[in-house]
């Protein structure tokens, strides 16, 4: 059913969101899993979350194959009049396997209409969650069930809204799990000269590429990148060692970005070691100056000394929070981590933000050893059909891996050797269970009296047509 508000206050969507489970705010390429009948809800703050605080009426469009609790609204939104608006996905009546695509496409009289897009998958594994910004056909199960996360990168912002003859600053992120090698390719129309990059990077450490572009024309612009790593001084080419993503620069000679951002990263990572891991919560302040506060939420398992951290961000400023997070136990698991900034009031003017603009919620997703689980859950899905010299086999390779991870570190080769024997042993299993087209003696002898069956009454009408011709004749 499709909805239409059209309001001028935060009380309706304020209420609705403090009711939801609100699992991570909207960006684009977002792809997560869900569990046969639950709910997994998004979030955006109209019209900050756009780069806008002007006063305007928005539309918000949503289109999924799962349903939704709102498929369109208008509403009134503006610098002092902030939005929040949850959006929940329900995967009722839905089975495990099943996956479908979703886009939120926003548009507002005083900007270009923007698009959210990304995909859901119904699965009965542990929550999992990726960003994919790649461009060949992926169904979002086999995103989220084949990606995990060797390595993050993303760019900041992933869209600019100018004027002609205005730079703008974007930044590459790197975070590598585990020591490698990164043929990394930048391309862009907005003229900018980019050689290709050949990095070395060690775990966990963080690489970061600035990038300034200058359109001196209007139009739209992209700023793309692609990564591929390197094991041994060879591609590896599994689907989690290329990454692509991709920035939008509108040059249009309306309002340049406005508002405050926050970001985090690494926002997906899967660890091969209980190593600290620096995660940077990053605001990026496009108002007057302001307090801001980061608060950390950790789950169990995962430990640091900070919890929270507090500053000035002044007016175009950008600045980092950082915060060391280890793992308390040497076992495969998935974690979630919520941090949360808070916008403090204009000490200058005396007043609070808009409602709904004071707060927002950021989780990165951290897993340690993914890949010896993903291995495992594949394996465990078909382990219970197989002979006994096969399971005994797989099951120790799959143990095996596992304690190399801890020992030596992610290997490309054993990993690929791994995961083909058990797709082998899945095709070989799914074929023995096909049951011959062909039908045997023993089963036509079955069939033979109800085909007896069958035409006795036709031959028998027959008969009794004939019959009553013959008769007529006579007569």
């Amino acid at each position: 059913m499709s909805i239409k508000y059209l309001i001028p206050i935060t009380v309706v969507f304020t209420l609705l969101i403090s009711l939801t489970s609100v699992r991570a705010y909207l960006e684009t390429n977002f792809y997560f899993t869900m569990a046969p009948n639950s709910t997994y809800c998004l979030s955006t703050i109209l019209p900050s979350d756009l780069g806008f605080l002007e006063d305007d009426k928005y539309t918000m469009a949503i289109d999924s194959g799962f349903e939704t609790n709102i498929n369109f609204i208008e509403t009134e939104a503006g610098k002092n009049n902030a939005i929040k608006v949850p959006i929940c996905f329900s995967s009722k009546n839905k089975n495990n396997g099943e996956f479908a695509d979703y886009k939120i496409r926003t548009s507002g009289t005083k900007f270009s209409p923007f698009e959210w897009k990304g995909g859901i998958c119904v699965s009965n594994k542990t929550q999992d969650t990726d960003k994919d910004s790649s461009k060949y056909e992926k169904n979002p199960c086999e995103i989220v069930n084949g990606l995990s996360d060797l390595f993050w990168m993303d760019i900041f912002p992933e869209q600019a809204i100018t004027v002609p003859g205005q730079e703008e600053t974007f930044y590459i992120e790197i975070l590598p799990s585990v020591d490698m090698e990164i043929d990394l390719t930048i391309n862009s129309n907005a003229g900018i000269n980019i050689n290709n990059s050949y990095l070395r990077l060690k775990q966990y450490e963080r690489k970061q590429i600035e990038l300034r572009v200058n359109p001196t024309l209007k139009g739209e612009y992209y700023l793309n990148a692609t990564a591929k790593a390197i094991f041994n001084r060879q591609y590896c080419d599994l689907p989690f060692c290329k990454k692509e993503i991709g920035a939008k620069i509108l040059v249009d000679g309306g309002k340049k970005i406005q508002g405050w951002s926050f970001l985090v990263l690494p926002r997906f990572l899967s660890a091969y070691n209980q190593k600290p891991i620096e995660y940077v919560a990053i605001i990026e302040n496009n108002q007057e100056d302001r307090n801001f506060s980061i608060d950390l939420g950790l789950p169990p398992g995962l430990l640091s000394d900070t919890k929270s951290i507090s500053g000035i961000v002044r007016k175009s400023e950008r600045k980092e929070f950082r915060f060391n997070i280890t793992f308390a136990e040497n076992i495969p698991q998935k974690y979630t981590i919520d941090f949360t900034a808070t916008r403090g009031r204009n000490r200058s003017a005396g007043l609070f933000p808009a409602e709904g603009d004071t707060e927002r919620v950021l989780t990165a997703f951290l897993s340690l050893y993914e890949s010896a689980d993903d291995l495992k859950s594949q394996w465990n899905s078909i382990r219970d059909q197989v002979d006994d010299k096969t399971r005994a086999e797989i099951d120790d390779l799959v143990n095996k891996y596992l304690i190399d991870l801890k020992d030596g570190g992610f290997s490309p080769d054993d990993y690929t050797k791994i995961r083909n024997k058990i797709n082998e042993t899945s095709t070989k299993t799914k074929t023995e269970k096909t049951p011959a087209s062909t039908t045997s003696p023993a089963n036509q002898s079955e069939q033979m009296p109800v085909v007896v069956l069958i035409l006795i009454p036709v031959v028998v009408i027959i008969i009794l047509l004939v019959l009553m011709f013959a008769r007529r004749k006579r007569v």
